[in-house]
């Protein structure tokens, strides 16, 4: 895979090429850059990328990448997956953002508009032991968010910080990442119902994808 950078008309032009011959074309709009500027790295793309006044636009899309993002915060991981696909023509869709921080739940909500949001503990919603039977409460999650291309999952870490002089390594939040991260990774496995279709052979689909994946963590 190779980068190519050109800037004309005050346009910094992104050329991605891939060894089976496609390519694809981004742009962010930069002032104040001679013509003719040679980027050294991908570095400095980004940098510039980081001081745009002006969200960057989506000109074409291929289709678009259904993404959840677990503990959200304000949506830093989300950033960066959504210029990723804006860089291969995707369409970034954020379909739901969890974060119990209501002021960075709501930054997220406000820089990213995804379909749900979730305020409360993650595991209310995906709330059965490892390879227990599917809940009714992992029903409605999985009928929420549908099908999913990219699942994110960012859980605190502050349990674990050296600088963490009260609960450090006995946090239970640490807990969220070793049992509740692998159920909502593979929660998010399910097969979406469609319409006449018979539901309850979607589930036990899922569930032995589920049961599947727990053998490969």
């Amino acid at each position: 895979m190779q980068y190519i950078y050109t800037y004309r008309n005050n346009e910094l032009i992104r050329r991605i090429e891939f060894q089976n011959g496609n390519s694809y074309v981004s742009s962010i709009h930069i002032d104040n850059l001679h013509e003719g500027i040679v980027l050294t790295s991908n570095d400095d793309f980004f940098q510039r990328w980081l001081q745009c006044k002006t969200k960057p636009e989506l000109l074409e899309t291929r289709g678009d990448i259904r993404v959840v993002d677990l503990f959200c915060g304000c949506g830093g991981m989300s950033l960066g997956i959504a210029e990723a696909c804006r860089a291969l023509d995707y369409r970034f869709v954020p379909v739901l953002g969890a974060d119990m921080d209501p002021v960075a739940l709501q930054v997220y909500k406000e820089n990213f508009k995804p379909h749900h949001v979730i305020s409360e503990p993650i595991e209310n919603q995906i709330d059965s032991e490892i390879g227990a039977e599917i809940s009714e409460a992992e029903k409605s999650f999985i009928n929420l968010v549908g099908e999913v291309d990219i699942l994110i999952g960012g859980p605190p870490c502050q349990g674990n910080s050296d600088l963490n002089n009260h609960t450090r390594r006995e946090d239970p939040r640490n807990l969220l990442y070793l049992n509740r991260g692998r159920e909502a990774v593979l929660g998010l496995c399910a097969v979406r119902p469609s319409a006449g279709s018979d539901s309850s052979g979607d589930l036990r689909k899922f569930q032995k994808r589920r049961r599947n994946g727990i053998k490969n963590l």
